[in-house]
């Protein structure tokens, strides 16, 4: 993407698509690899917003996946609209966690908006929170559930003190996980987090354009939306603790409301 993002998308991006899309291609007829590939080839040619209504067509048919929102996150930086690329590269990081592409280009466009960095311990709990997916760590603590049960049942029927043993391990492990998930869970569920889209946005002191000004916030900043009234949405920036009102329309949200 820069020059200072990476530039390598569209060739490991077709093949990643083609590969995680195949089984609905089969079922749904080939219409959806056909809109990625124009997409693409519109991005290639520097088409951006062409490629940018495609890709928005596979994400309102629900033809998504990490893949589709990496692409459509560049092509947004490449339109100049660095709201709707964060949007779109945090949904791919979110898919997939462990892409270095999708997290290297996330925390570059972090650095252009001048989000506030996290204290150390924050920071070292988010890196670590960030290399597994919701999913991922969902289907973990399920088969620890299933392994930490069956070992507890093998103890009670056989009374070995290995049974014991690593029923008291699993379920250690299995109590860990669960409380990783729940935060997970609040974090990327519970917590509605949002980002600005439309340039500068001025946060008001209540909800309508007659109530004051409270503080204004940039283009591609990260906001967590607290609650709504009409065509307003309640916000809170948490790192500096403050709150105020923003119209609806100059935010997005990460994951569906």
């Amino acid at each position: 993407m820069t020059d200072g993002m990476k530039e390598i998308l569209m060739k490991t991006r077709l093949i990643a698509f083609l590969l995680l899309m195949s089984a609905s291609c089969v079922l749904a007829g080939d219409k959806p690899l056909a809109v990625f590939t124009q997409a693409n080839d519109a991005y290639a040619h520097g088409q951006y917003q062409q490629a940018i209504n495609l890709y928005e067509s596979l994400v309102t048919n629900n033809e998504t996946n990490a893949t589709v929102f990496f692409n459509l996150g560049n092509a947004y930086f490449k339109n100049q609209q660095i709201g709707k690329a964060i949007v779109n590269l945090e949904r791919a990081v979110k898919l997939s966690p462990r892409d270095k592409d999708a997290r290297y280009n996330l925390q570059y466009l972090r650095s252009l908006v001048k989000e506030p960095s996290l204290p150390f311990f924050e920071t070292a709990v988010a890196w670590i929170n960030g290399w597994v997916s919701l999913n991922e760590l969902t289907a973990a603590v399920s088969l620890f559930f299933i392994a930490a049960l069956g070992l507890l049942i093998g103890y009670l029927l056989r009374r070995n003190p290995w049974y014991a043993l690593c029923s008291i391990v699993a379920c250690a492990v299995l109590l860990a996980g669960a409380v990783w998930l729940g935060l997970k869970i609040k974090d990327e569920v519970s917590t509605r987090w949002a980002i600005v889209v439309t340039g500068t946005v001025d946060a008001r002191n209540g909800p309508g354009t007659e109530n004051s000004v409270a503080f204004s916030v940039p283009e591609g900043r990260n906001l967590i939306i607290l609650g709504e009234n009409n065509t307003w949405y309640a916000v809170g920036l948490p790192r500096e603790g403050i709150t105020g009102w923003v119209e609806k329309r100059s935010i997005e949200a990460v994951t569906a409301l």
